[in-house]
């Protein structure tokens, strides 16, 4: 499993070391014997145990359910928003993070 974390993908194999981790907006991608998923999450933590990953996070998608090109017009839409105030730029911020999460997982979910 890889996890997006605050400075950078974080791998996870079997039998890792127990830790926690800060988890930030992007695609979570794992592997199985029903094959590799994809996710796309906003920020969180993640727990990461010997034989499993938790990941707590205010939202998810399945990577496979989204469409490229409109989460492409929604980062385009994000970067327009105004960000003159404080509430503002927190909303941009969250609405581009959230945008570029999803575009993320869309284009791992199709290979691209």
């Amino acid at each position: 499993m890889v996890f997006p974390g605050a400075d950078g993908e974080i791998g996870v194999l079997p039998r890792h070391a127990p830790m926690m981790s800060v988890v930030a907006p992007g695609a979570v991608r794992t592997s199985g014997p029903g094959g590799a998923q994809v996710y796309a999450v906003a920020e969180g933590v993640a727990q990461v145990l010997p034989q499993e990953l938790r990941i707590l996070t205010g939202w998810a998608a399945e990577g496979t359910g989204l469409d490229a090109a409109a989460e492409e017009r929604a980062v385009a839409e994000a970067r327009t928003l105004p960000r003159r105030t404080e509430a503002q730029a927190a909303d941009r911020s969250g609405r581009l993070g959230q945008a570029r999460a999803r575009l993320r997982a869309a284009r791992l979910a199709r290979g691209r």
